[in-house]
């Protein structure tokens, strides 16, 4: 039997009159029913206060019967003034459900209890809370709910006063503001992260200037964090402001989830663990990739990858326009890529990869529209291609027809990778108003503009209007279970939670606005689930050879290191930085098993890989350094931001830090002025162990897999630290479902001496990294005996940096003894 919690259901009855004995004799009593041990287990207080606070313009509802268990409170909303009904007639009666999904998590939904209205099905959830770290409590009349965190009782999402209405095609829901409240995320947006308390509203409707809906928000606090998601992807607006918060969506339901956790990292894992973990890439993909237009033929790409080759210049691959295609023809590859196969073949033997672009829109005329695809939307399209149209995922056809355009492209070009644009049905058309009569949209806009009509209906009778936000999650998955075998490499034009997909940022130019805001914008992605990047120096613009050289080293954090160019230069760089941009590759070559590692912890747990600090450091002066940011929780970037500008004044908290190249500490909390140098500065966390490698003259990150490990150990002040590390193969699609894979755990531990543990578990693949040979232990004093197991060690001590000399097996348990 599930373990009951304590729920705190609050009913509040007001409106009546004062005058009346029974309503005076109810507001003073409070009935608690307590049962323990049995499915009714619940504290429930009733009471009855007055309630003056209503808006005329919004409807009022009461809340009627009501039925509660340890996993679940549902009840009916009666409505009981319909309010000036500014927005459409008010639906009724309601259903709202309170779900206790996890201790941390609680998901309220609230929809027409007559009609079957569009709701996006995602979650499959089994209870497993022992006892909630929240407290529910709902008013009877005016309706309205309260979720405050038991803890402190801070009151996460609170709709006392607030508006609420729910219409066919107009719902609205406002949570009360705190004040000083420290917010981050909402939306595909550039800016900085942090959500200032002025008002503003955002807009989410995905075209091709804007194709991200991600309604998700994070509010950080100095006794916890909480984030709130409204699961709905109709058109939405979300205005914030010092007063309150509040969603407005062009119909669907109110499917409102709020996670608690002790740090942002915490919240943002319940939100991944809700939505979907984020995919596990191939690990090529962790390496530096280039892309441009105008490689109109197979020898255009060979001579641009030839130009790195001759200067030694690591390299991972290439991503290319839609070039390759015959002219307005969707999925039919041209002439001049005719050689594709043997081009794809001469980059796989030097350990390069190919992405394309495909444009999800089928023309027309096309082979591939005249293949009289049932799955097929019926009306057209003006793509950048021609008059085209898309496939109906919610037809049984289309994942069928989808794999067949597949298998036509890749029999003639097979791609490593896929680059899916115009994935938001995204269209040449503009109109003046919708054809539908909305009387709200989101900031004004005509919905209708670069998409479909919004009356089209699909083949599970829903309409354009519901489900325009989702087809390009739905092409995401199709294409995810095209090659089962092989791990799928996909980046996603249009994005929302949950899509496992990566993401490009290419609207940046190359300015140094462009350049401090990707922070924010790759930061805020990894929040919602999506591993992303920007086009480091800028797609557009002339590059400045300062301004590359700290974008290169910005990128060695971003999930996805590319270099794209709209036009189409060379993408060479004047031998004055050719040097300094190899220095940052050769750096991400050097992390790669860490950052490999961070996206399988995330796989299997959730989190975020480019991380802003204040996720998990938040204070009072933290907050002031939104841009500070890490890779996983182990390393610290310290970037110069600004031209000709190479001090930094940052803000290190506790613990201690240690630069990663020579392990240099950094003892001192607080406010301070750091050199970031030439080459930028990587502080390493005290408490953690990372994996690391040397790197010499490798041109591809594949060719780390050869290469022996280094283990770098930063110790705490109690000279402790941790650290996992995984290897798997690197490629297969089912390696964590097989277990196909090794996860090795360090430790270091002071006793009567200090130990340093390395074990491996799971032991699924041994094929490579074979052995550790360099132990590097910062934070520590000059020892006078090391030994491996039972034998002495060879070592050395220099500047605080700890040396140990060894040649044992990644794959078996190895102790370290260090006598100081």
């Amino acid at each position: 039997m599930v373990k009951c919690k304590s729920i705190y259901l609050k009913k509040i009855l007001t409106g009546f009159s004062v005058t009346m004995p029974i309503i005076v004799l109810l507001s003073t009593l409070s009935i608690y029913l307590i049962a323990r041990n049995s499915i009714s287990s619940n504290h429930i207080i009733i009471e009855l206060k007055p309630d003056t606070s209503i808006d005329s313009d919004y409807p009022v509802y009461r809340v009627g019967p009501i039925t509660y268990s340890s996993e679940n409170i549902v009840a009916t909303l009666n409505l009981e003034s319909q309010g000036n009904q500014l927005f459409g007639v008010n639906l009724h009666p309601l259903r709202l459900e309170a779900v206790f999904v996890d201790k941390d998590i609680i998901r309220i939904i609230i929809r027409d209890a007559a009609k079957k209205q569009w709701m996006v099905d995602d979650f499959n959830f089994t209870t497993k809370y022992s006892i909630n770290l929240y407290d529910f409590s709902i008013s009877q009349y005016p309706f309205s709910f309260q979720i405050k965190r038991k803890s402190d009782g801070y009151p996460v999402f609170d709709t006392a006063g607030m508006g609420f209405y729910f219409s066919e095609r107009y719902l609205e829901i406002e949570t009360i503001a705190q004040e000083g409240r420290y917010v981050l995320g909402l939306g595909e947006r550039k800016g900085n992260i942090v959500l200032e308390e002025k008002e503003r509203n955002f807009s989410m409707w995905p075209n091709s200037a804007s194709p991200g809906h991600h309604p998700f928000y994070v509010e950080l606090g100095a006794k916890g964090a909480h984030g709130v998601f409204m699961h709905n992807f109709n058109a939405m607006e979300i205005q914030n402001s010092k007063k309150s918060v509040k969603f407005r969506a062009v119909g669907g339901i109110i499917d409102l989830f709020v996670f608690l956790g002790n740090n942002g990292e915490e919240v943002v894992r319940n939100f991944h663990k809700t939505i979907g973990l984020p995919e596990l890439p191939p690990f090529w993909s962790l390496g530096y990739f280039i892309g441009k237009k105008g490689l109109n033929k197979t020898e255009d790409v060979l001579s641009l990858v030839q130009k790195y080759e001759n200067k030694s210049f690591p390299l991972d691959g290439v991503f290319i326009n839609d070039d390759y295609l015959e002219i307005e023809e969707s999925f039919e590859v041209g002439e001049k890529y005719e050689n594709a196969k043997a081009m794809i073949d001469q980059l796989h033997s030097k350990n390069k990869y190919f992405i394309a672009e495909v444009k999800s829109a089928i023309t027309i005329d096309s082979w591939a529209g005249r293949q009289a695809m049932s799955s097929l939307l019926p009306l057209g399209v003006n793509s950048s291609l021609g008059l085209a149209s898309y496939i109906d995922w919610y037809s049984p056809e289309a994942l069928t027809d989808w794999h067949n355009l597949l298998n036509n492209l890749t029999s003639k070009i097979p791609l490593d990778g896929f680059w899916l644009t115009e994935n938001s049905i995204s269209s040449y058309h503009r109109v003046d108003k919708d054809s539908m009569a909305l009387l709200f949209t989101p900031k004004q806009m005509v919905l209708e503009n670069g998409t479909l009509p919004l009356k089209t209906v699909h083949h599970n009778n829903f309409k354009e209007i519901d489900l325009h936000s989702l087809w390009g999650s739905q092409q995401v998955i199709a294409t995810r279970s095209f090659n089962e075998i092989l791990r799928p490499f996909i980046i996603s034009e249009n994005t929302r939670p949950g899509i496992k997909a990566h993401h490009l940022f290419q609207q940046v130019s190359a300015s140094w606005d462009d350049y401090r805001s990707s922070i924010f914008s790759v930061a805020a992605f990894d929040i919602f689930g999506i591993r992303s990047g920007a086009s480091v120096c800028g797609t557009t613009g002339v590059i400045a050879n300062e301004l590359c050289t700290r974008w290169h080293q910005l990128g060695v954090f971003y999930p996805f290191f590319a270099h794209y160019r709209s036009e189409a230069d060379d993408l060479g760089w004047p031998s004055t930085i050719e040097k300094d941009v190899k220095k940052s590759i050769y750096t991400r070559y050097a992390l790669s098993m860490y950052i490999y590692s961070l996206f399988f912890e995330t796989s299997l747990h959730g989190g975020s890989i480019f991380r802003p600090m204040v996720m998990e450091f938040y204070d009072d002066t933290m907050k002031n350094y939104p841009g500070q940011t890490m890779l996983g929780g182990a390393l610290l970037g310290i970037f110069a931001l600004y031209s000709s500008n190479q001090l930094m004044t940052i803000y290190l908290p506790s613990p201690r830090w240690f630069n990663l190249k020579n392990g240099e500490i950094y003892p001192n909390k607080g406010i301070q002025s750091i050199d970031a140098g030439s080459d930028g500065l990587i502080l390493l966390r005290a408490g953690y162990i990372i994996p690391y490698q040397t790197v010499n003259s490798e041109t591809s990150i594949q060719e780390m897999r050869q290469k022996n490990i280094e283990i770098i150990v930063a110790l705490d002040e109690s000279s402790s630290a941790k650290g996992v590390f995984y290897v798997d193969d690197g490629f297969s699609s089912n390696s964590i479902r097989n277990k196909k894979f090794t996860k090795i755990i360090c430790t270091a531990e002071h006793k009567e001496r200090l130990v340093l543990t390395f074990r491996s578990v799971v032991k699924g693949y041994v094929d490579e990294y074979k052995q550790i040979t360099l132990v590097k232990v910062f934070g520590v004093k000059k020892p006078t005996l090391v030994r491996i197991d039972k034998d002495d060690a060879k070592f050395s001590y220099e500047q605080n940096v700890l040396k140990i000399f060894i040649e044992v097996s990644t794959f078996s348990t190895t102790e370290i003894s260090i006598y100081l």
